[in-house]
């Protein structure tokens, strides 16, 4: 039955039958727990590149759930993603911070006065 579950899974992701980002991440985090707990390597690796792919359109789409792959992905040993997959993710994350604090990453460490020094805060 869980690979009847994880097949479908897969396909209404693939054929796009997920009305919005927030139903593939759902999907696809199902997908990844089903195949782990019955411990098909072959449909954790299916599973880890669909979430994947989800990842990056949400990044493309600018969609706010793009920490769920990053986290279910980091934090769970057993989805086999890879050290060029881990530098992926973090790598996003970082690309996602910066985008957010601005084009300068010192803007972080405190406030600018009025002659553009930074203040130490």
């Amino acid at each position: 039955m869980a690979l009847f579950a994880i097949n479908a899974y897969l396909k209404s992701i693939r054929d796009n039958l997920r009305a919005n980002i927030h139903g593939k991440f759902d999907a696809a985090v199902r997908t990844l727990d089903l195949a782990i707990m019955i411990g098909d390597e072959t449909r954790i690796d299916a599973a880890r590149s669909t979430l994947l792919d989800v990842h990056r359109q949400a990044l493309v789409a600018g969609d706010g759930m793009w920490w769920i792959a990053f986290d279910r992905l980091i934090e769970e040993k057993r989805t086999g993603v890879s050290d060029e997959g881990r530098d992926e993710l973090v790598s996003d994350l970082e690309g996602f911070v910066a985008k957010m604090v601005g084009s300068s990453i010192a803007i972080c460490e405190g406030s600018r006065t009025k002659n553009g020094e930074i203040l130490k805060v």
